[in-house]
Formats: C-alpha cells, sequence, structure tokens
C-alpha cells in the first residue's frame, strides 16, 4: 500500500507458511503483522506505529504438530526501518485476540541472533554497541553503522510457556574498555543445517582513523538440547587481513559461503580449505544457495 514498507519476512521451514511485517514510512500509522499459508496469510496482528515496542518478526518457532507454524518470535525496530532488533517475543497464531508475550528483555540492549533451522536453541547477544565506522568507506555506512554483537549466549526455548532456559555463555560481553581496538564484535553468526555447530566472524577495529577492521572466524559445538545443552570454547578456524568479512550461506554442512572485499568464496569448514567463487563488483550480500 502507499506510505507502507515491509519491515521483515519469514518463511517457515517447510516452506508452507509465511509472514511480514509493515510500518508507515514516515512513521504515522499503524504497523500490522501477517501470517498464513502461502497464498492465504491475513491480518494477525496490529498497533499504533508510535506505540513501542514495534514489532517486526523475527523467526517462526520451530516445531511439529501443534506447535509446527503456529507460534511467531516478534523483536523489537524501535521504529527504525534498517536491520534493527531487540528483545524477544512470542505470538501464538492459534487464538484470534493473542498478544506479544516477552522472552527477553531489550534492556540493556540484548537482541536475538540467529535460531537453528531445527530445534529451537536461541543464539542471543546480552550487549550490542556501536563499532568504530572505517572511513576508507571499506564497510558500506549503512552496515557499519549499525550495532554489533559484544556477546554470544545460547539458550534453549521450551515449556508450555515458552520460557528461555539453561543459558550458555559463548563469549562474554565487554564493560568499560580504555582502548576501542581491545573491543570484539560478532557478526553473521550461522549454525550448519543439524544445528550441531555455529559459525561466526568476531573483529576488532584499530583505535585510529580509518579504523580498519581485523576478522576472524569462529566455530562452537553444540552437544545435548534443552536443560541438557552444552557448548565447546570457541576454536579459531581463520583469520584474514580482509576488512570486512560476512558469512553467507551453507551449500551443506561442512562448505559456508562468504564475502571478503568485493570476492564470494567457499571454505570447508573441517579442512580450512577455501576456494574463490566469483568477484563483485561491490559490496554483496549472499542470500541463498541450492
Amino acid at each position: 500500500a502507499p506510505n507502507q514498507v515491509i519491515t521483515s519476512m519469514a518463511l517457515s521451514n517447510d516452506g508452507t507458511t509465511i509472514a511480514w511485517s509493515t510500518e508507515p514510512a514516515d512513521g504515522n500509522g499503524v504497523i500490522d503483522i501477517y501470517a498464513g499459508q502461502i497464498d492465504a496469510a491475513q491480518l494477525v496482528y496490529e498497533q499504533p506505529a508510535t506505540d513501542c515496542p514495534c514489532f517486526r518478526i523475527f523467526s517462526f518457532m520451530n516445531g511439529t504438530g501443534k506447535k509446527g507454524n503456529t507460534t511467531l518470535l516478534l523483536t523489537d525496530d524501535r521504529g527504525s526501518h534498517e536491520a534493527v532488533q531487540y528483545g524477544l517475543w512470542t505470538l501464538d497464531l492459534t487464538t484470534n485476540s493473542a498478544t506479544p508475550q516477552l522472552l527477553l528483555d531489550e534492556d540493556p540492549q540484548q537482541g536475538p541472533l540467529v535460531l537453528p533451522p531445527s530445534g529451537n536453541t536461541l543464539l542471543y547477544s546480552s550487549s550490542e554497541g556501536l563499532a568504530p565506522i572505517p572511513s576508507d568507506q571499506s564497510v558500506p555506512t549503512d552496515v557499519a553503522s549499525l550495532t554489533y554483537a559484544n556477546s554470544l549466549n545460547l539458550a534453549a526455548l521450551d515449556g508450555q510457556s515458552l520460557t528461555m532456559s539453561n543459558t550458555q555463555v559463548v563469549l562474554p560481553e565487554q564493560y568499560n574498555l580504555n582502548n576501542t581496538a581491545d573491543y570484539h564484535w560478532v557478526t553473521t553468526p550461522l549454525f550448519t543445517g543439524d544445528g550441531r555447530t555455529l559459525v561466526y566472524v568476531e573483529f576488532s577495529s584499530d583505535a585510529q582513523d580509518p579504523y580498519d577492521r581485523h576478522s576472524a572466524i569462529y566455530t562452537v559445538q553444540l552437544t545435548g538440547s534443552g536443560s541438557h545443552l552444552h557448548t565447546s570454547k570457541p576454536a579459531l578456524l581463520a583469520t584474514s587481513t580482509a576488512r570486512l568479512i560476512e558469512l553467507g550461506t551453507w551449500i551443506n554442512n561442512s562448505i559456508l559461503t562468504f564475502y571478503s572485499d568485493g570476492m564470494l568464496y567457499a571454505m570447508d569448514i573441517k579442512s580450512g580449505a577455501v576456494t574463490a567463487l566469483a568477484q563483485t563488483q561491490g559490496y554483496a550480500r549472499i542470500v541463498a544457495a541450492q
């Protein structure tokens, strides 16, 4: 509709159910959330755009039977049309008058990061912040100006009330460091298809102009589930002198694609072998592989 922008979209893992959110481009009007079968989605929640939390869709809950495709996870964009997401709420699609129920408080700056393709182990950050923006344009401004995770935590979403339980700290948050170059920031975390391996990029920035970034790729192994979830210590997979690295998508459980300074690559996370795929004309984000 005129004056409306789509701020989020999610597809269920079985490909049968879709959900999306819209907001008024000028901030005046209502936020709408739609969900349902691909060819029969309908309005399921509406609120004034000025009443935050300003909900957008994070993901469908994974599940079969009664829980399958019937619960949405929502986050707060705080009125921004950019990739901003703080806090986490559930919305029950089986009840016409359902209202979002809080799972993860957004104050301090906590936010969800990713849910695995199967299972409901939530990766989230207990602290997000701004990293220095490189002055040499090596990182696009609309990417560099977003907040980044300063910590990584894993929690199981379980129980009839969909509570968070058994939180595991993968990467602790940092507090009030004297040198900005000592801060670590996390970007583009991904789970393998089986949910047993987490891969993420960790970077730091120089304290002086042009604030060059230095990146490394880490893996974390997950065992068990629910209250018996356990994680290994992060293991270094690779380091790089590239100014910008972002993970893309999986080709299979061991081959991962990523973008790095105008090139697309594939990497075997078991051997560390890297293959160049294509050169781009500028910044590119990998969204899918088939």
